[in-house]
C-alpha cells in the first residue's frame, strides 16, 4: 500500500504544478492551448520524482506497515506530493534556463 500511496501523492503533486499555471494562463487569455512541452516536463518530472522517492523514502519511517496507520499514510503522502511539485518545478526551471 505504501508504494501505491507513494506514486499517487507525487501524481498530484506533480499534476497540480503542471495545470494550475496553466489555468491561470488560460483564465488571463495569455494562451488558448496546452502545449506538449508542458506534458513531457511533466513525465520527466513525474519518473525523477518516482527514482528519487524509491530511494529515498526506504531510508526514513515513512513506510507503512501491514496495519494501516493513517497519520503515516498521510506524511507519505505529503511528502510524496512534495516531491513530485518540487521536481516539476526543476524541471520548469531547467527548461526556461535553457530556452534563454
Amino acid at each position: 500500500m505504501g508504494i501505491i500511496v507513494q506514486l499517487l501523492g507525487i501524481f498530484s503533486g506533480v499534476l497540480i504544478r503542471t495545470l494550475l499555471p496553466f489555468f491561470r494562463k488560460l483564465y488571463q487569455g495569455k494562451i488558448t492551448s496546452f502545449k506538449k512541452k508542458y506534458l513531457f516536463q511533466a513525465l520527466g518530472a513525474f519518473l525523477i520524482s518516482i527514482v528519487f522517492s524509491l530511494l529515498i523514502f526506504p531510508q526514513y519511517r515513512l513506510k507503512i506497515e501491514e496495519n494501516v496507520d493513517w497519520l503515516a499514510t498521510f506524511k507519505l503522502f505529503c511528502v510524496s506530493f512534495a516531491f513530485g511539485f518540487g521536481f516539476n518545478s526543476l524541471v520548469n526551471e531547467l527548461g526556461e534556463w535553457k530556452g534563454k
